[in-house]
């Protein structure tokens, strides 16, 4: 009999504490056990080759002491514990890969396995398990996905309760889940205050049910992104776009005036969304994706010719733009020419669009929303409403240099001052 190991040699709270504690310590030696004696005051463990001397006592001993009271290493060849069964087991490995889950939840199950063989010698951990480890541990760190859907009814009671000016609506079918949309008392408040300028866009969530994740956005007095509303639907069509848009026709009372500008790219129902539930706004396609089609059908050449006439402020500035877009192909000039150029270039659309021509702040709420998208849906959404209400709480309260203009007038006036 040898020495007892110091992780072993203390009291434990509990039979099955202890029971654990021994197994781990005997799997991180990469060494393997089979269970010899158990019963309620007993727990003996015993090495897989009956030649091994390797045994480990645990005892109840007086007053409900439990502790380790023997222990013998294994004397047998290291082969013996090759492709131990419960050293890949997914409650062993858990603990082992927790922090690895928790800095990346999208990690792949082969680099789980690559760990365990380059950092622990652990080899055998099959993929299927690697995987399984992969999404208890990600159910752990967010919450059950499935069960977070039947929350959503109390989520939207407990925000109307804060507040009964913020607008959630929850659809749902058979008394499932089917989509939900959100638009804060805050930021239907701020608004007003806003430019009457919103971008449109959808992007797909990245969590285990693959929705689509509609975004509003606008641009504040000091020029900065401010979402408005938000919403999830199975899928990014018409139908969800009319839903979204009514609802959020619903919270901005002042949203279809003539003047606002509604900026998106033209694809996926968006027009005839826009068109039947917003007949008097000015709807603007984004030039972003107007450049991406034009690159991908008629090269980069094409590409940078389109700006110059997206840009342009003139009627003659704009057709002198498209004059060499034709020269360098005339079917992206056709392309162009087919697209109304009142819904993309500078000098013919009738509203201001403040300096921009693409949707590109939505795109920004959606790039930075990139760590939420991964979230199960009812963690997306409080986590963005945490953010866009801290984002708002901080805007407020931090120091202006005037009580009469926003700093990003201000600078704009003082840098004229310092030029007159």
């Amino acid at each position: 009999m040898s020495a007892i190991p110091d992780p072993l040699r203390y009291e434990f709270e509990s039979l099955d504490s202890a029971k654990a504690a021994v197994r781990a310590f005997v799997m991180d030696c990469g060494e393997s056990f089979i269970m010899s004696h158990a019963d309620r005051t007993h727990y003996i463990l015993a090495c897989r080759d009956t030649i091994c001397k390797f045994t480990i006592h645990i005892s109840v001993l007086k007053g409900s002491k439990i502790s380790v009271t023997r222990y013998t290493p294994h004397t047998c060849s290291p082969i013996i514990h090759q492709n131990f069964r419960s050293a890949h087991s997914v409650a062993y490995l858990l603990e082992r890969n927790r922090s690895a889950v928790a800095d990346n939840r999208e990690i792949q199950p082969a680099q789980i396995q690559s760990n365990e063989l380059l950092q622990f010698a652990n080899s055998g951990v099959s993929y299927q398990q690697a995987w399984r480890v992969r999404e208890a541990l990600r159910e752990e760190i967010e919450g059950d996905e499935i069960g977070g859907f039947r929350k959503f009814r109390g989520l939207i009671d407990l925000w109307r309760e804060g507040d009964e000016k913020n607008h959630g609506i929850l659809d749902t079918v058979d008394g499932q889940f089917y989509r939900c949309f959100i638009a804060p008392a805050a930021t239907s408040a701020a608004f007003i205050s806003c430019r009457p300028f919103i971008a449109l866009d959808g992007c797909h969530t990245k969590a285990r049910f693959r929705m689509t994740l509609l975004v509003a956005c606008t641009l504040d007095g000091n020029n900065e992104i401010l979402p408005l509303a938000w919403g999830v639907v199975p899928i990014e069509d018409s139908e969800n776009w009319i839903w979204f848009l009514k609802h959020m026709k619903h919270a901005f009372q002042e949203l279809d005036t003539k003047g606002t500008v509604i900026i998106s790219d033209h694809d996926k129902g968006l027009l005839s969304a826009v068109q039947e539930v917003l007949p008097h706004v000015n709807h603007s396609y984004c030039s972003q994706h107007l450049a991406d089609n034009v690159q991908k059908h008629y090269g980069f050449a094409c590409r940078n010719l389109f700006w110059g006439a997206a840009y342009a402020y003139t009627e003659h500035g704009f057709q002198e733009g498209m004059k060499k877009v034709r020269e360098e192909n005339q079917e992206a000039y056709d392309y162009l020419n087919e697209i109304s150029h009142t819904l993309w270039s500078q000098y013919s659309f009738p509203a201001p669009r403040y300096g921009h021509i693409t949707s590109n702040i939505v795109e920004s709420i959606n790039s930075s929303w990139d760590e939420y998208r991964k979230l199960p849906v009812l963690r997306l959404f409080t986590s963005t409403w945490a953010k866009v209400m801290a984002t708002m709480h901080l805007r407020r309260h931090r120091p202006h240099h005037s009580e009469c203009i926003t700093d990003y007038a201000k600078s704009i006036l003082d840098a004229n001052y310092q030029q007159a």
